[in-house]
């Protein structure tokens, strides 16, 4: 799950074998992007928004998730197992008034 744009994001998810990716749909006009989006961009409450469908849709209880900002703190939250990744100071401690867990990797 991305906030990038379709156009890429389920080749990622494709090559890394992921059976589901959400990201942001972007339009064309022919072999040229349009610049408008076909969905909401997926980012803060969208991302939450389309996290609970899936765990709804799949009836799953283990959701690990990821994000490295705090726009990404609200689906941390519906994730059972939430880790904010090399946050901002600010993102961190928004983070742990969440009960989100924090991690820096290099």
């Amino acid at each position: 799950m991305s906030a990038s744009v379709d156009f890429y994001v389920p080749e990622f998810g494709r090559q890394l074998g992921f059976d589901a990716v959400i990201s942001t749909g972007v339009a064309w006009n022919g072999d040229r992007l349009d610049g408008t989006l076909t969905t909401p961009n997926r980012r803060g409450a969208e991302k939450a928004r389309c996290l609970r469908a899936l765990i709804e849709e799949r009836r799953d209880t283990e959701v690990f998730a990821y994000g490295n900002s705090s726009s990404d703190l609200p689906h941390l939250a519906v994730a059972k197992h939430g880790l904010l990744v090399n946050g901002s100071l600010s993102a961190r401690r928004a983070a742990a008034d969440r009960g989100i867990a924090t991690a820096e990797w290099v």
